[in-house]
């Protein structure tokens, strides 16, 4: 069964929200320590049947950076082009677009994440993505695209100005800034950003310094050199389409593409994406 348009993709318990809330105003401290678990914590799914055949067809490469492990699935050969999920997702959620683009004439890598997929390790965070695509990168690239969804998106810019020379990005249903993320992760639990969003913050800035917030797309965008294409879904309800938008406007050389009716992850199978992104990586750059 496809991801509905009219929920988010994942939620918490309502009991476990309520929870958050009581504790949040009378036991802040307890409050504090559930929220930075959870979000640092990506959600488990079992594989989809529809991300079944991809599993078993294309090639399994097990990698580690930082000590911890992760997997690549890899299909096709030619040109090169290396796919990166969003949170909570896996590499196999390109099950579609990896064999469209492999009858094609490329060389598919769609990396699952370290804390992701077979490999859960409990806590993760996007600059591991980052790291999992250097990884991949050093030992299988160059690689000519980059193609993201959700917080991957923000991996694959990192990505691109760690050294990474993609000649083109394509980026989907991607938050604009980080701090939005934390932003849109306290309006879903409806806690408030007064309380607990500027903790996050704060521990963000300690965590990863106090300039965290420059590893965001739209920051990034305004200096990346690679030509790019941002997709968004009017009805995604997990990153409203606005972030893309924004995405969009500062990135000088890259074009937009809306879309309504997929939501945040049907956009990855969607036919008229695939061949929008298929039409956009044979365009002469």
């Amino acid at each position: 069964m496809e991801t509905s348009t009219t929920t988010p993709s994942f939620q918490l318990p309502g009991t476990l929200i309520r929870f958050l809330r009581f504790t949040e105003r009378w036991l802040p401290f307890l409050s504090f320590f559930l929220v930075k678990r959870f979000f640092f914590r990506p959600i488990p799914f079992p594989l989809p049947e529809r991300e079944e055949d991809f599993a078993r067809s294309s090639e399994v490469i097990e990698m580690e950076v930082d000590g911890k492990p992760f997997q690549v699935h890899r299909s096709g050969g030619g040109r090169k082009v290396i796919c990166i999920h969003g949170w909570s997702g896996r590499g196999t959620q390109f099950y579609a677009l990896a064999p469209f683009l492999e009858e094609r004439g490329f060389d598919v890598f769609c990396v699952t994440a370290p804390g992701h997929g077979s490999h859960p390790s409990g806590e993760a965070h996007m600059l591991e993505f980052t790291e999992a695509l250097g990884k991949v990168w050093d030992e299988f690239g160059p690689f000519e695209i980059g193609i993201a969804h959700s917080i991957g998106g923000a991996a694959i810019l990192n990505s691109w100005s760690r050294g990474k020379n993609y000649e083109k990005l394509v980026i989907m249903g991607t938050p604009s800034h980080l701090s939005l993320v934390i932003r849109d992760f306290c309006n879903r639990l409806g806690l408030s950003q007064q309380r607990t969003g500027s903790k996050l913050i704060r521990y963000m800035k300690h965590r990863f310094g106090e300039d965290f917030e420059s590893h965001s797309p739209a920051i990034l965008a305004q200096k990346c050199q690679a030509k790019g294409l941002i997709i968004h879904d009017k009805d995604d309800l997990d990153v409203e389409w606005t972030q893309g938008r924004a995405i969009h406007d500062s990135w000088t050389d890259s074009a937009w593409y809306m879309t309504q009716g997929l939501g945040h992850r049907r956009i990855l199978s969607d036919p008229k994406v695939m061949n929008r992104i298929a039409d956009f990586i044979n365009e002469e750059v």
